[in-house]
């Protein structure tokens, strides 16, 4: 394990800290990140789009450490609307050449939940890109043209006029393709405020773009940092700092460990040998379901089946009950284990929360279980430290015939599991009575390179929150002394 490099000089810099939705609040907001810059002298305005009770549990958390400031609501014309599109399709077929990887380009998940005209528009703006993303001079001007929209629209003058009220040093963001981010992150480099922004997950930066530019970023591995380079040229690696995400700190602390008793209580296993996790993918996903039917399946017939138990977890946006369906047909068997997410507003990801106490909950079905079921999540990573086995499906489901799962395994953060043992792909339903048994008996065994793919991911940096604080005051010294 890496650690993080001790920071003692204080500082009187002011910092705002831009978390525009939901995204960043159990990754920063509910780590230790606040706690490291305060202790460090720094000012921290937190700039945000979150409920009331999401900034009380913060300042519960983290008292006297902040100022929560609201950012404004805006309203996008419909120019820069299809513009800011039409430069997300771009920087896709780009990506898709530089990564050699068609998979990008085609978007097919995104287009075939679209319909209508709309879908017909999203198809003609995706040629036009295809034929943009050709010349870097052109997707370059289509870039430049929206900042500059961004900056002279009324959301643009609207957040320069209260970024002028704050004065700050610098301005870090916690989410890089968010809209409201694209505005507050372009009006802050015109204003010479010095711009940060972290990378929230190890699948974004190839599948979208970044809705602003920023002076320095702030990366969870050297992997990802050679892929920001490869991706984003034009970024000096001097600006690119490695300092591990904290979102995977929970990991690591045993203080958040409880005991099997406790475990099998708070879950409802008590007596059970083994359990396993099964966490759901997103709601428009066709057949997450049909999986954990499968696996429920053929657990009931083997000889072990009394002693087992699957916790099933359904996305934090899943509201349809296809897996509690599922479940309620095998009582005794599964319990449905949602998660502790309290639901703030409509927009999914973005304004459904995460409770403090689900990332204990993470931690101990990581700790606890026997292994896990999923397709191709960050749950992966979860369970990859505490040396957990993880499987994903990668077999197409027959009750689901126009669905091709095996398209979602050409994305390029999943290429990282290649010439490694990280995971078990399961590739037909006739292996999953075999693996079961390994699971029971021999989960240890199961995918050995877990923890070597782990460490590649995410270079084992602990705490990160404190070498994420450490780098951001040592950027925001840089800044001063220089000015």
């Amino acid at each position: 394990m890496q650690p993080a490099n001790h920071h003692t000089n204080d500082t009187s810099s002011t910092l705002v800290l831009l978390v525009p939705d939901g995204i960043g609040v159990r990754n920063y907001l509910f780590t230790d990140v606040l706690k490291y810059l305060h202790q460090a002298g720094v000012r921290i305005f937190l700039l945000h789009r979150l409920a009331p009770a999401v900034i009380e549990q913060v300042a519960e958390l983290h008292p006297n450490t902040f100022e929560a400031v609201y950012l404004p609501d805006i309203a996008e014309d419909r120019s820069s609307d299809l513009l800011r599109r039409l430069c997300m399709f771009i920087r896709m077929h780009r990506n898709a050449r530089v990564l050699n990887n068609k998979s990008i380009a085609d978007n097919w998940f995104f287009f075939s939940t679209q319909k209508g005209s709309k879908k017909l528009l999203f198809l003609s703006m995706n040629v036009l890109a295809g034929l943009l993303a050709k010349s870097a001079w052109l997707s370059g001007k289509a870039e430049a043209w929206l900042r500059r929209k961004m900056i002279h629209a009324d959301a643009g003058k609207l957040y320069a006029s209260l970024l002028q009220q704050l004065k700050p040093d610098m301005m870090l963001c916690t989410h890089q393709r968010s809209i409201e981010a694209g505005y507050a992150m372009s009006v802050a480099n015109t204003l010479g405020i010095h711009t940060c922004s972290v990378i929230f997950s190890w699948d974004n930066l190839p599948k979208t773009r970044m809705t602003y530019e920023a002076n320095d970023w702030l990366v969870w591995s050297n992997w990802m940092k050679r892929e920001l380079q490869l991706l984003y040229p034009n970024i000096n690696a001097n600006n690119i700092h490695v300092t591990g995400t904290p979102q995977f700190d929970a990991y690591y602390d045993a203080r958040l460990y409880w005991s099997e008793e406790k475990f099998h209580e708070f879950f409802g296993t008590q007596g059970k040998k083994h359990v396993f996790c099964f966490s759901g993918n997103e709601p428009s996903f066709p057949s997450d379901h049909l999986y954990l039917s499968d696996v429920l399946n053929e657990i009931s017939k083997l000889p072990e089946a009394n002693d087992c138990a699957v916790l099933v977890r359904p996305s934090p946006n899943d509201y349809s009950g296809r897996l509690e369906a599922v479940v309620n047909k095998f009582s005794g068997l599964a319990i449905v284990a949602r998660p502790l997410w309290k639901r703030e507003g409509d927009r999914d990801w973005e304004t459904n929360i995460p409770t403090p106490e689900d990332g204990a909950v993470l931690v101990n079905l990581a700790l606890h279980c026997d292994g896990l079921f999923n397709i191709g999540s960050t749950m992966n990573l979860d369970f990859a430290h505490l040396n957990k086995p993880a499987v994903n499906f990668a077999y197409n489901h027959p009750g689901c015939p126009h669905f091709d799962i095996t398209q979602g395994y050409l994305q390029e953060h999943l290429k990282t599991w290649e010439g490694l043992k990280a995971v078990v792909i399961l590739q037909k339903k006739d292996d999953l009575q075999p693996l079961l048994q390994e699971l029971i008996h021999a989960p240890h065994l199961l995918a050995p390179d877990k923890l070597r793919w782990k460490k590649m991911i995410t270079d084992d940096i602990y705490p990160a929150s404190e070498a994420l604080a450490n780098c951001v005051i040592k950027l925001m010294q840089h800044r001063r002394h220089d000015s």
